[in-house]
């Protein structure tokens, strides 16, 4: 069922750290809807409800062979968008997660 799709690539995407807004726009969706499918996914992994697990089982395969990393780009850009405290917290965990693919400078 692809809303069960959505409300899991959302979770997803809000666990990698993107935030409300960010997900809204790659769907086309608003922040209050995308809210909706974080909750509804969650409440689903936490019951372990069988419909949501069978339609998202190959989705979750396929992002664990293949993580969601960001470039530089990615991160100056969230360092100059960033409006919080908990925003920088949010990237400063993504930078010791190594989810941003960093080149060395020598």
């Amino acid at each position: 069922m692809y809303v069960n799709k959505r409300s899991f690539l959302m979770l997803k995407l809000h666990h990698d750290g993107y935030n409300l807004r960010q997900i809204g726009e790659l769907f086309g969706l608003n922040h209050a809807t995308v809210i909706h499918n974080i909750k509804r996914a969650e409440w689903f992994e936490k019951t372990n409800e069988r419909l949501y697990l069978e339609d998202t089982r190959e989705l979750r395969l396929e992002l664990m062979e293949h993580p969601v990393n960001r470039n530089v780009n990615d991160l100056i850009t969230e360092v100059i968008d960033c409006k919080s405290l908990r925003g920088l917290e949010q990237i400063q965990i993504r930078i010791l997660k190594n989810q941003y693919k960093l080149k060395c400078i020598e």
